[in-house]
């Protein structure tokens, strides 16, 4: 009794069991016929938006191009019945539409109601007409047609009122057509600006018209059920969007398609059955399934009756009963993981296959947009035949074939910014026929049947610069006749410069090795036998038994200082089997030092053992040499334009800080002169000129630095300047320094400024005195006159290119505690010291007095036994004049007159109205060389003279001269500067000049140069 309790309780767990496993794949089935179904609907609406696609790259899209691309279209989904465009006329433009489509015969073209035959439609505001279709055979009587008034319109409303894509109900595929012939048609909406319109009444405004598919139901219907499982379900698809009035859609009983509703309910009198949700374009479906009797027939199994069978045995096959069920179970779940596994992956590659399709399709429109590379294509009209001779079609492609599109890439690469730019350029304007590369280039593309890889072509930019590319094309021919061409084409340009250019630099290379001299060596490391080429044995400069015949013999003759590198060089490529490359010196035969560089690359044997070394060694000597001399120039250069930057910005502030010193001097002066000698301002008033002349001191040595000093050349000779300024160079050094004179007498004269040169003295001795650091010791002061050539003067600090011969020369020499090398370097620059701070200037001022003089300074200095600077002037070729005395008497004179003054600061022009006042003279003062030219005009009779800033913004100085000259070319010009006077005056030579006057200037000066001038 409990076997057969057990087998009927056995029996119900297997039906329940078989029951629940038959529902969820019946589930499953029916989920994947409807995710089938919407990937099949999604791509129906992915080639329309593909349509829309085209239609936004262009304002006016072809008839040829629309079913060029709506044919690829219906190619890649065959469940496609058309694809139409269906343009927005408004009224305005209906005549206008209506002539352009005429047909070629003259034929007429007008737009029509749906059931308007052939008779035009009425005056409306606008008409939504087909205007383009593929296939376009079979269905002549739609071009035209108005949607607005046809059975579509609401859905076409509905559509644009939302700016989404939107389906019709279920339509006849064509006139007559049966009833297991129909479809759905899915409408979408083209805007002007490509984006959807914000509000319904733009949408309507921007409306540029309607794209539509026409898709079959038969075919989506058959394509649901493709597949082992065709007959496993039968399926109903029902419309239930409010206010449908036909809900049917098709069924699928047995696999067999049928349009008609079956007259009762999928799944009346029958449990299994299953109601699920679809959306397409706006419209709601259901899907109702039921399986099918055969499939639910093979889904019923024999176990729960072998379970009723077995229970009457129960008793004496238990043990063997409960085996084999496990058995069973075992292979059960066995066969369902396996049955769901295939299932599972059947839906995966449905659904990489869905995706792979996208993916390319958004990876095509990258490539166009983002590749790297020109894209283009051009278009032949009219189409080329293709029995021309071959000469013809290549004239024929030049004239005719035009570029319809292109990418930016492609643009740019003919000097163009944006493709659009490049539309409608002929070929013959890109590639020119003259070129014979061009000519084969085209030959090429014509013999292979318009398909060529890797082809060059010569062709010009916008600029008419020959541009090289390389090309791939494919010709499309259609009707016999080339209409047009893609292709690809990459820049060569460059490469092909490049390439050159490698040629040529090896043709120059092969001739410079072949007019070297390079000696060969080769050593033999079992047996330690190094033998020599005869090139290797003239430049080393020893005979054949003086090479010793060895490695060590040759490594002994390697310079000492790298020998060690070198070994180790060698030693190192042994180890590793690599090739050695070495720079280093040898010593010749002859005791002389060369400098060679040793290539040699390993020797090895069948086995791979090293046997040695063999290579090539070459003389670079001369070429060592030269780089270093050259990075002594380029170093020499780098310091010079250091210091001429540094010049003009300490000529700068110089400037301007003497016209602020001539009001601060001249005004202390100005006022001392009107205080009575026992006011207390008087000592205030000496210490600010006493201070201002310290400044003008420092103005002074910033000019000297950067050449532009104030020079008054003499002829010199230089023992007497040095005997002169004994007395203040032995007040001026410590009392722990000596000073030691060896002056040559008849010295040649120098052309030289007398104050420039003591300053160049006294800055030496100082600076020589400083390096005792208070310990004693010697400063000796040499004049003479020495033979210096082109390379003593290499060796001097930044002297100009000097012709060789006798100079002569002053040094000051100490026995202090000398410069490093570091130190040497820097002793020029302006205030670089190793004293304290504040300090500095006095070297760089010492330079710039060399360099206005056309001198050359050389220094030699050794830490711990002093230092050495001489100086080298050119000779006068003149005698020498007597030096001038440091000072002057002062002069009382007065004058009378008007004196125009022309500065751009007012503090100048105010203190030399004071002094002028002083001195007996009425001033005019004006700001700036225009004013001057109008006062002076006006008052050109009672104006004795002018004192003119050489210096002013606009007209400056010399244009002023030169206008006041030619008003009244007996005029008297005193110019006023902070500049070099000697410049100045060269400027200046043979135009009259009456005299010059130094920023910062006191009254007394000021009086002398007028007294000077007027007498």
């Amino acid at each position: 009794m409990g076997g057969v309790l057990l087998t009927g309780g056995a029996f119900g767990l297997v039906r329940v069991w078989e029951a629940e496993r038959t529902e969820r794949e019946f589930r499953w089935q029916a989920e994947s016929r409807v995710q089938v179904i919407g990937t099949t609907l999604r791509s129906y609406e992915e080639s329309l938006y593909a349509m829309r696609d085209l239609l936004d790259a262009s304002a006016d899209v072809k008839e040829a191009e629309f079913r060029r691309a709506a044919s690829a279209q219906l190619a890649r989904h065959p469940g496609l019945e058309a694809l139409e465009w269906l343009k927005h006329i408004a009224q305005s433009s209906r005549a206008q539409i209506e002539e352009l489509h005429r047909g070629a015969d003259g034929a007429a073209w007008f737009i029509r109601d749906e059931m308007g035959g052939a008779m035009p439609a009425p005056e409306r505001k606008d008409y939504l007409p087909v205007l383009y279709r593929e296939p376009a055979a079979g269905a002549q009587a739609l071009i035209g047609v108005d949607q607005f008034s046809g059975p579509h319109q609401r859905a076409i409303a509905r559509a644009i009122e939302e700016g989404e894509i939107a389906a019709t109900r279920r339509i006849p595929l064509h006139d007559g057509a049966p009833a297991d012939e129909e479809g759905l048609a899915i409408l979408l909406p083209v805007f002007e600006k490509g984006a959807k319109p914000a509000s319904a009444e733009e949408r309507r405004a921007e409306l540029r018209g309607v794209v539509r598919g026409v898709f079959r139901l038969r075919d989506l219907a058959l394509h649901t059920v493709a597949g082992a499982e065709a007959r496993a379900l039968d399926l109903r698809l029902l419309d239930r969007t409010p206010a449908g009035t036909e809900p049917h859609l098709f069924s699928l009983v047995n696999g067999h398609y049928e349009a008609v509703a079956p007259p009762e309910p999928l799944g009346a009198g029958r449990g299994l059955s299953a109601v699920l949700p679809l959306s397409c374009a706006g419209r709601q479906w259901e899907l109702h399934a039921r399986p099918s009797a055969a499939w639910l027939a093979e889904r019923r199994t024999i176990y729960p009756h072998a379970f009723l069978a077995a229970g009457l045995c129960f008793t004496a096959l238990l043990a063997s009963w409960q085996r084999q069920r496990h058995r069973r179970a075992a292979e059960i779940e066995r066969l369902v993981a396996t049955r769901t596994e295939e299932l599972r992956r059947a839906q995966a590659e449905l659904r990489e296959d869905v995706r792979v399709r996208l993916a390319a399709e958004q990876r095509y429109r990258a490539f166009v947009e983002q590749s790297t590379e020109a894209i283009w294509h051009f278009e032949i009209e009219p189409p080329m035949p293709l029995e021309l001779p071959e000469e013809t079609q290549i004239d024929y492609l030049l004239a005719h074939a035009v570029i319809a599109e292109c990418n930016d890439v492609c643009a740019r690469m003919y000097g163009r910014e944006r493709a659009a730019e490049m539309v409608g350029v002929r070929l013959g304007e890109l590639m020119p026929r003259s070129t014979s590369a061009n000519i084969a280039h085209l030959r090429e593309y014509v013999r292979a049947r318009f398909r060529v890889v890797d082809s060059e072509s010569h062709e010009v930019d916008r600029q008419g610069v020959e541009r090289v590319f390389l090309n791939n094309i494919i010709g499309i021919v259609e009707d016999g006749k080339l209409v047009g061409s893609w292709g690809t084409q990459r820049d060569m340009t460059g490469q092909r410069r490049t390439e050159q250019a490698l040629r040529e630099n090896e043709q120059r290379l092969r001739l410079a090795m072949e007019a070297a001299v390079v000696g060969t060596w080769e050593w033999d490391r079992r047996s330690d036998r190094l033998t020599w080429s005869d090139q290797l044995r003239e430049i080393l400069a020893v005979t054949p038994d003086e090479n010793g015949g060895t490695y060590a013999a040759y490594h002994a003759r390697i310079h000492p200082e790298d020998r060690k590198r070198v070994g180790r060089v060698f030693a190192q490529a042994l180890v590793r089997g690599e090739e050695v490359e070495c720079e280093y010196r040898i010593v010749r035969g002859s005791g002389e030092t060369l400098w060679v560089v040793t290539r040699g690359a390993v020797r090895r044997a069948a086995s791979g053992e090293i046997l040695g070394l063999l290579g090539a060694t070459l003389d670079v000597t001369a070429r060592r040499l030269a780089q270093e001399e050259r990075a002594k120039l380029d170093q020499k250069l780098q310091d010079a334009q250091k210091l001429e930057s540094l010049g003009v910005l300490a000529g700068g502030i110089a400037h301007d800080f003497n016209n602020l010193l001539t009001g601060i001097l001249g005004n202390a002066s100005l006022a001392r002169m009107d205080l009575a000698p026992t006011s207390p301002a008087q000592s205030c008033l000496a210490q600010i000129e006493q201070a201002s002349q310290r400044a003008a001191e420092l103005c002074k040595q910033m000019l000297a630095y950067s050449g532009k000093g104030r020079f008054v050349v003499q002829s010199l000779d230089l023992s007497q300047l040095v005997e002169d300024a004994a007395p203040l160079l032995q007040v001026s050094v410590g009392k722990n320094a000596a000073l030691k004179f060896r002056l040559a007498s008849n010295l040649p004269a120098v052309s030289a400024d007398v104050t420039q040169l003591r300053q160049i003295l006294m800055n030496l001795v100082i600076n020589a005195s400083d390096a005792f650091d208070g310990r004693s010791g010697v400063i000796e002061i040499t004049t003479g006159v020495m033979r210096a050539d082109a390379a003593y003067f290499a060796g001097t600090n930044l002297a100009p290119v000097l012709p060789e011969g006798d100079y002569v020369f002053l040094e000051v020499s100490d026995n202090g505690c000398g410069m490093d090398a570091e130190t040497q370097k820097r002793i020029f620059d302006p205030f670089f010291t190793t004293k304290f701070t504040g300090r500095g200037l006095g070297l760089a001022a010492v330079l710039g007095i060399v360099r206005g003089h056309k001198g050359a300074l050389k220094v030699y200095s050794e830490v711990g036994r002093g230092s050495t600077f001489k100086l080298l002037l050119p000779s006068a070729g003149t005698p020498a004049e007597a030096l001038p005395a440091d000072t002057r008497a002062l002069e009382t004179w007065r004058g009378s007159g008007v004196v125009l003054v022309v500065d751009d600061e007012e503090t100048v022009r105010g203190v030399a109205s004071r002094m002028l006042r002083v001195s007996g003279f009425e001033p005019v003062v004006v700001s700036n060389g225009s004013d001057a030219i109008e006062v002076f005009t006006a008052r050109c009779s009672e104006i004795v003279a002018v004192m003119l800033d050489l210096t002013m913004p606009q007209m400056d100085g010399a244009e002023t001269f030169t206008e006041l000259r030619r008003i009244k070319p007996e005029l008297k010009v005193l110019l006023m500067s902070g500049f070099n006077e000697q410049d100045v005056i060269n400027r200046f030579a043979g135009k009259g000049l009456a005299g010059f006057l130094q920023k910062p200037f006191k009254p007394d000066a000021l009086r002398e140069k007028l007294r000077a001038m007027l007498g």
